[in-house]
């Protein structure tokens, strides 16, 4: 027992690769860019000469498509800098940065795309060679940006919504169905960015607003209301100077408050 515990003691504890890939073949050329899927799922490219300056991917946007784009690109093995650009086919340059080293990443975009195609350049900046990998990810935004699409929320019923990127803002539409005091109630649940909620009459009047809400804080207003009053909810990142907000969900609701019980003395 003691020689077997000794062996297994010696061999090293094999750890399982926590992601899968694809191995993708990029263009060399805008015109030969190697189309990207957008699911979400790392696809790995190799500059497997000195001589490669730059790598080039694409992938279309549908029109009127209400989702958000989440770009990632990581350098994973080129032992020098690469630099990563986003523009669209109209030469609109969406992101650019200089400084990937090894094993260094970031999630470079995150917002509502206008409808065409967009190029992912990965340029090889000290003549190295290895892997680089990128990933497309979508998220389709279910929730109105404004009060015109507002998603209509009812008394007494709790919505978890999420953030999808940048620019997002969720907006409620709620019609009091009786003459009373409503409480208005928004939370953030796992958003690792400030939060907005605010509250606005139909009028677009700020009634109530609560800023710099983060993860786990929560605010709430009172308001008189006669029946058919019209109010609306509103959650939204606070800073929108971030091209780059990590995504996330949180919880609002409305509930009437129902008058204290006066007690006999």
């Amino acid at each position: 027992v003691l020689a077997l515990s000794i062996i297994l003691s010696l061999n090293p504890a094999v750890v399982k690769a926590d992601s899968s890939y694809s191995m993708i073949t990029p263009g060399y050329s805008v015109e030969s860019a190697a189309v990207v899927p957008t699911d979400g799922k790392d696809y790995v490219a190799s500059i497997d000469s000195a001589e490669t300056e730059n790598l080039y991917f694409m992938f279309d946007v549908p029109q009127n498509a209400e989702t958000f784009y989440t770009i990632t690109y990581k350098n994973l093995s080129v032992d020098g800098y690469t630099s990563f650009v986003i523009e669209s086919t109209a030469g609109e340059v969406l992101f650019k940065s200089n400084d990937y080293m090894r094993v260094s990443d970031s999630y470079v975009l995150s917002r509502k795309l206008e409808g065409g195609c967009y190029i992912l350049k990965v340029h090889n900046r000290e003549g190295k060679t290895g892997n680089v990998k990128v990933n497309v990810a979508t998220r389709k935004d279910k929730i109105g940006d404004d009060q015109a699409s507002a998603a209509t929320i009812k008394v007494g019923t709790a919505v978890t919504g999420s953030l999808d990127g940048y620019h997002d803002n969720d907006y409620y539409k709620f019609v009091a169905p009786a003459k009373g005091t409503y409480e208005f109630y928004g939370k953030n649940l796992s958003i690792d960015e400030w939060g907005y909620f605010g509250v606005y009459s139909s009028s677009e009047e700020e009634m109530y607003s609560c800023n710099y809400m983060n993860k786990n804080n929560e605010g709430s207003c009172a308001i008189k209301c006669e029946k058919g009053d019209v109010y609306y909810l509103r959650y939204a990142y606070h800073n929108h100077g971030s091209d780059v907000p990590a995504v996330g969900n949180y919880k609002v609701y409305v509930k009437k408050v129902e008058p204290g019980k006066v007690k006999s003395v």
